[in-house]
């Protein structure tokens, strides 16, 4: 146990305005389903903005907005308020037969359940808290059921890789040497140049072993999904247990697990949340000040999506200014990350061929919520990856050195990393912004002082 730096008064991430970016990034993935369209991407560049404010600036917009517990706390519970309006107006897919959530039964009211608990969330009393947490959390649970009835086969390729992964280990063959069909029968650029050949995929699994393992027990019952709505619930759990439990945890929670496109992108069977979890039970292990299990749960991050190796870039931050315990800390999450990876050392040419050199080969794609697609369009030139590394390296750095360190100053400068890494990227859709959503709120969360307990009504 490791005791983290003292940190200045109000230098914490201003949580109004994280919160504001959480709001204004959902309303963006609202719009097109994540995909490129002009107002989507001003929005998320918006939001972008406003999370990098919060950590940049926190004492300036506590001069115009002050970082109260009980603004805050009004702030989300009537932002995720109206979010359950939108998710109750809008298609919850675009595979269900019928989309609509007055259509698939027990939607609504569950809905309404989750709005009366964090209402009951405004409690100035703690059991009452955590007994909405749990309603919550299981209402939550049930809506993602519900939303795999109505959708039980999505027309997206993760489902496809997935099975074709699961069934070459049922038959002892490297999951990272198949071949899968490409569903989108040519229409749909997703693939890297030359890759696809008569129909047939060639290339293998595309994220690292401990993604693939974390979803073998829903394979193994027919269906992926129920392995990342386990994660998604736990990083609901996480971002709770984070706050201690606190009103603005649970309203950061559901600003998260109830954002407009969050059933969508549960219906995708996209795998952010395998790697949510990890990151959240991290903030959570750091906020106990167990520093070093706090690093290997990020490590586990990263093992699990590639990007979320900026998570363990930021690491110093849980350090303060004791650079011994950061590179321990580093060391630590490598080492933890290093572990799950030994399976791909059965195979290693075709693990890098598909976990490495595929995300590397990847072209722009033009639908991607990303102002790469407008330079493109502007200048006829893909943003050069030199440039955008440069971009990565330099927000990654622009945050290890402004944000805070403390668990909540973490969890914000990994969403302004990811968030900026995503915006200037030749891929970036509704699935990656959620990631960084999920972090904006965490660090709302995790603010270590007694303020996210001070009862906002009495």
């Amino acid at each position: 146990m490791t005791e983290p730096a003292t940190r200045l008064p109000g230098t914490e991430p201003h949580r109004p305005a994280l919160v504001a970016a959480a709001l204004v990034l959902g309303a963006a993935l609202q719009i097109g389903d994540g995909f490129y369209t002009p107002l989507a991407l001003t929005l998320a560049s918006a939001a972008t903005g406003l999370a990098w404010a919060a950590v940049l600036w926190p004492r300036r917009l506590g001069a115009v907005v002050p970082d109260a517990a009980p603004l805050v706390a009004w702030l989300a519970f009537l932002g995720v308020q109206a979010q359950i309006v939108v998710i109750i107006l809008s298609p919850l897919g675009v595979n269900f037969h019928r989309p609509m959530p007055y259509q698939q039964p027990g939607v609504i009211p569950a809905l309404l359940v989750c709005a009366v608990a964090l209402g009951v969330a405004m409690s100035a009393r703690r059991l009452l808290r955590r007994l909405a947490s749990l309603v919550l959390l299981i209402a939550v649970a049930w809506l993602g059921a519900a939303t795999y009835r109505g959708s039980p086969r999505p027309h997206i390729d993760v489902v496809t890789v997935h099975e074709a992964a699961f069934d070459a280990l049922v038959d002892g063959r490297s999951p990272f040497s198949i071949t899968f069909p490409d569903i989108y029968g040519g229409t749909l650029d997703a693939y890297p140049d030359g890759a696809v050949r008569d129909g047939i995929v060639h290339y293998g699994f595309p994220y690292p072993p401990l993604s693939l393992a974390m979803t073998v027990p829903g394979l193994a019952l027919g269906d992926l999904r129920y392995s990342e709505l386990v994660a998604w619930v736990g990083t609901g759990l996480a971002i709770i247990a984070a706050g201690t439990g606190s009103t603005l945890a649970l309203l950061s929670a559901g600003l998260v697990l109830l954002t407009p496109r969050a059933f969508y992108a549960l219906e995708q069977a996209w795998t952010e949340p395998l790697a949510l979890v990890w990151l959240a039970a991290a903030v959570w292990a750091a906020r106990r000040r167990h520093l070093v299990a706090a690093a290997a749960l990020a490590g586990l991050a990263a093992a699990t999506k590639q990007y979320a190796v900026l998570a363990v870039l930021l690491l110093p931050l849980l350090a303060g200014d004791d650079w011994r315990l950061a590179r321990r800390l580093v060391l630590t999450a490598v080492v933890a990350a290093g572990i799950t990876l030994l399976p791909a050392l059965l195979d290693p040419v075709g693990a890098w061929s598909s976990v490495v050199m595929v995300q590397v080969r990847e072209e722009l794609r033009l639908d991607a919520l990303s102002l790469a697609v407008p330079i493109f369009t502007m200048t006829g030139q893909a943003l050069p990856g030199v440039l955008h590394a440069a971009v990565v390296l330099g927000a990654t750095g622009l945050a290890l050195r402004r944000a805070p360190r403390t668990p909540a100053g973490f969890a914000a400068a990994v969403a302004v990393a990811l968030a900026t890494t995503f915006l200037f990227g030749k891929k970036a859709f509704c699935n990656y912004y959620i990631f960084v959503l999920a972090t904006l709120v965490l660090a709302v969360a995790a603010r270590d002082d007694a303020a996210g307990d001070v009862p906002v009504r009495s």
